[in-house]
């Protein structure tokens, strides 16, 4: 968690366009995201996600979202391939019309390493606090 908080330049990037359709309970999708990979054996090679999850909270909306990602295993080991799975993630916003936000995800890797996503999220939703907790799975388009 230090490399996070001390300003280490991420493992891997994404930008993504996210739907959200939270009213108690409901989907979070990110229907095309571009991962970047900065370091690894992958450095420098990109791929298309899609990402889908079950969610709880309140939180209606369109938004893009950058996401930094941080592995807690050796760095040269990962790979574009250990963003494939399960996931959990959560976020939060402030909207009045226009959303600004911040939010969290986890993944647990088959190497039982894990890779922390920190993401800044705009986008417009209606007026006043929004969130969600979701469970959900990513996978990358297959060529």
């Amino acid at each position: 968690m230090n490399r996070i908080t001390n300003g280490t330049l991420p493992d891997a990037q994404s930008y993504a366009i996210n739907f959200d359709v939270v009213v108690a309970g409901g989907a979070d999708i990110t229907s095309h995201s571009k991962l970047t990979m900065l370091s690894g054996p992958d450095r420098g090679k990109s791929r298309l996600l899609a990402d889908a999850g079950l969610a709880v909270g309140l939180d209606v909306g369109v938004s893009v979202v950058l996401t930094n990602y941080y592995y807690t295993g050796n760095s040269n080991n990962l790979t574009l391939n250990d963003f494939n799975g399960f996931r959990f993630s959560g976020s939060i916003g402030m909207s009045a019309y226009l959303e600004l936000g911040g939010g969290l995800s986890i993944a647990k890797t088959k190497s039982g390493h894990f890779i922390i996503g920190v993401s800044k999220i705009v986008g417009m939703s209606p007026p006043g606090p929004s969130g969600n907790f979701n469970v959900g799975f990513t996978d990358y388009y297959k060529k």
